[in-house]
């Protein structure tokens, strides 16, 4: 196994630490209250690089990693196959090749993924967000209270709303899209709505 690690107090504000990730392959991020940003791969193939530019933390992984970083941290993601996120507080954006997953994510910014996409989150970071998945889409967007959700998913077109459709969440996938609420969703031609397994 190759590890490297950083202080995030030495890459700009320590309060909010931006890092990026990179990885060839699959990416598993977990958030944890620590001061580093903690890169590990058990590939000698391709290498990995962790370094600070331009205010932020990079994370260059040529195959599959798994990395620590502060659970108050921005985190941006770019993989080649799959990428997994728990317990991240700041903004967090995914471009995966594969699936896309979160879980205990405080805002999730609009994702695409190749295969499917899963996330639990608290809140979006935008009132017009659109996510894009080659497979299946499961959302659920804990503080989703006042939107217009529209899908395009391999059944074709649905629309739904709920509260007076303030925000906009747009879903589009090769497969079917699913959105997980506990809010009344109202609309003329509904799709797979769920309520949320508590």
């Amino acid at each position: 196994m190759i590890q490297r690690s950083i202080e995030v107090s030495e890459a700009g504000d320590a309060s909010a630490p931006v890092v990026i990730v990179r990885a060839g392959a699959d990416c598993i991020i977990e958030g944890y209250e620590g001061s580093r940003v903690v890169a590990e791969t058990e590939s000698h193939i391709g290498g990995l690089n962790v370094r600070e530019r331009k205010g932020a933390i990079e994370v260059n992984a040529g195959r599959s990693c798994m990395v620590k970083v502060p659970r108050h941290s921005s985190l941006k993601v770019y993989s080649g196959k799959h990428t997994r996120v728990d317990n991240v507080r700041g903004p967090v954006l995914i471009n995966a090749g594969g699936d896309a997953r979160t879980t205990n994510v405080t805002l999730l910014e609009p994702c695409n993924a190749g295969g499917s996409i899963d996330v639990d989150c608290d809140a979006l970071t935008t009132d017009d967000a659109k996510f894009n998945a080659g497979k299946d889409i499961r959302m659920r967007v804990r503080q989703l209270t006042d939107a217009r959700v529209k899908v395009n998913d391999a059944g074709g077109y649905w629309e739904g709303r709920i509260g007076t459709g303030r925000a906009t969440l747009r879903l589009k996938c090769g497969g079917a899209a699913t959105l997980v609420t506990d809010q009344a969703v109202s609309g003329k031609l509904l799709g797979n709505i769920e309520w949320p397994k508590e």
